[in-house]
């Protein structure tokens, strides 16, 4: 019996021997896995702030590219705007002008008529 009981402690201790270096074994492994995970978190958090800073950059340019659509817009209704104000004033030009062309009109016609008359009423030995 009491060489079971040595075997049996003999193998108590071989199994506890293995169970620590088991143990120890398992527990460097996962301080590798934990340095690990901690790398993974820096990686990761380096990808989110690239992300952000990237997201942050296109929607600057999104706000400028609205800002020159926009600042586009308002340069061809100014330029619309101008253009009607010039065909509108162009009219009203052509309209005094002709006017002023029917009044010169009207007198030249009235002139020569005046002077129709005159060569016609003067004696034909006053004309020479």
């Amino acid at each position: 019996m009491i060489f079971n009981a040595e075997q049996d402690l003999k193998v108590s201790e071989e199994r506890i021997k293995t169970l620590l270096k088991t143990e120890k074994h398992s527990s460097e492994q996962l301080n590798e896995v934990s340095k690990e995970l901690k790398e993974e978190k820096r990686r990761h958090q380096a990808l989110v702030t690239d992300y952000e800073s990237e997201n942050s950059k296109l929607r600057g340019l999104l706000a400028l590219e609205r800002s020159e659509r926009q600042l586009e817009k308002l340069r061809l209704e100014l330029r619309i705007e101008l253009a009607e104000q010039i065909a509108t004033d162009l009219a009203d030009k052509n309209l005094d002008l002709k006017s002023k062309l029917s009044a010169i009109t009207s007198s030249q016609d009235g002139l020569t008529h005046s002077a129709t008359l005159l060569v016609h009423a003067t004696p034909a030995h006053e004309n020479n």
